[in-house]
């Protein structure tokens, strides 16, 4: 309850509890509503912040994970090459066939 109490209290909330012999306890959590419009705008701004052009190897020995970097990647407008290990960006990276902006290990 103290973990909920914190998380709830953390977004500028409140927790209501009620309770009575013989008909339980009932729990309402109470959080501002524009929480969700702040986060649509903080999300929005952020994408904006991210987004770029150019190359990037991902590279993550699950295929999982560099799926899902992938996508978000390209949704920012980044070409993505992927790697399972970092044998690859090295070997690309030392013939100079490739120019990478950046590379990300996860």
């Amino acid at each position: 309850m103290a973990a909920v109490l914190g998380i709830v209290r953390g977004h500028h909330g409140a927790l209501k509890v009620e309770s009575a012999a013989g008909r339980g306890s009932t729990f309402r959590v109470l959080l501002p509503a524009l929480a969700a419009v702040q986060s649509r705008q903080k999300t929005a701004a952020l994408r904006r912040d991210l987004s770029g052009t150019g190359t990037v190897m991902a590279v993550d020995d699950e295929e999982i994970v560099r799926r899902i970097a992938k996508n978000t990647l390209e949704s920012w407008g980044y070409r993505v090459l992927l790697a399972e290990n970092g044998r690859r960006p090295w070997i690309a990276s030392r013939r100079r066939r490739r120019k990478f902006h950046w590379c990300c290990w996860t």
